[in-house]
């Protein structure tokens, strides 16, 4: 299901990650590429915003322990109280993710940002909100990952280098980073499995909930949000709030972050 099985497979250093790259390839496929070009190229000249829809996010950003050689060890991973970190998370290769072929990646990418689209995706099982990059960090558009409804695959991202260049008061798991492919990834927010002291812990400890995308007629703009699965969308009430680090809002013609 996408990992190595041969034990003696090393983790590359992430600067040499794009090694991997196979650009012959597929990832989208081909009618999907040309579909996606076409769109970014042709907007409707009604459009105010474009948003684009995939299973996962472009990236492969989750972290298992050092000594994982898969997947499997997650629905089993001890959930930590909020605010603690894993001592040894690394950034693992799973080639089932939409990171890899990176060259495959990066085409996509680049078309998304063509279009100003906002990228939805899901799949991960982990709620997540970043900026995307190809040549540079922030070059290109913004994504949503939504949280599961009901999570039997926990994920999380907790690297071991902190994020660069975070907002003041973030938290290291946020700001500008590499995943495990060696793609630029500036991630914002991250609703990491925690406890939450509910019950039952099976569905509340797993970081569960929805994502809310408002878009605003009056400024074009686009706020992202992802919510607990106890919660109301409501952000004017005090006792109603999404998971820390979101709203999120931007500018999605221009790239930027205006909240």
């Amino acid at each position: 299901n996408g990992w190595p099985q041969n034990r003696d497979f090393q983790h590359p250093q992430i600067a040499d990650a794009k090694a991997f790259d196979i650009p012959d390839a597929s990832l989208l496929g081909e009618r999907q590429e040309r579909f996606l070009n076409q769109w970014a190229d042709h907007p409707a000249p009604e459009a105010r915003w474009r948003i684009l829809f995939s299973q996962s996010p472009f990236a492969c950003a989750h972290t298992l322990p050092a000594d994982a050689y898969s997947d499997a060890v997650v629905p089993n991973l001890p959930h930590l109280k909020p605010g603690e970190t894993p001592e040894n998370d690394l950034v693992k290769i799973d080639f089932d993710a939409n990171g890899w072929p990176q060259s495959k990646r990066d085409q996509a990418v680049a078309a998304a940002a063509r279009a100003n689209a906002l990228h939805i995706a899901g799949d991960q099982h982990l709620g997540m909100t970043g900026q995307y990059g190809v040549e540079s960090h922030n070059d290109a558009g913004w994504w949503i990952a939504t949280p599961a409804i009901a999570n039997l695959w926990p994920r999380r991202w907790f690297p071991k280098e902190p994020g660069a260049k975070r907002r003041e008061g973030a938290p290291a798991f946020t700001g500008e980073s590499l995943d495990s492919f060696g793609n630029k990834i500036t991630v914002h927010a991250v609703a990491n499995p925690h406890v939450s002291g509910r019950e039952p812990a099976r569905l509340f400890d797993r970081a569960v909930g929805y994502t809310v995308v408002r878009l605003h007629r009056e400024t074009g703009h686009i706020t992202m949000e992802n919510w607990p699965y106890t919660s109301a969308p409501n952000l004017a009430a005090p006792d109603q709030q999404p998971y820390p680090g979101w709203p999120i809002t931007i500018d999605p013609k221009s790239g930027q972050r205006i909240d």
